[in-house]
């Protein structure tokens, strides 16, 4: 498993397979809402560890909860 950082920007998603922290690489995977996240990140083998973002409701998802939903997929 890969360690990666997640941005969150309102319901849109990022993070990079190859682990860099860095916006707009060319690896960058963008997904909508959570499970999509949640089955990108269990597809490449990723963990994550920080997100990082804003969100419009109020609502940053934590890492140990985006991975609890990974786990069960």
């Amino acid at each position: 498993m890969k360690n990666v950082i997640v941005t969150q920007h309102g319901n849109w998603f990022g993070f990079s397979p190859s682990g860099h922290a860095f916006y707009n690489k060319n690896d960058e995977i963008k997904v909508n809402g959570l499970p999509s996240l949640c089955l990108s990140l269990k597809n490449n083998h990723c963990y994550c560890v920080e997100v990082r973002g804003y969100t419009l409701n109020g609502t940053l998802w934590k890492p140990n909860e985006i991975n609890a939903i990974v786990t069960q997929l």
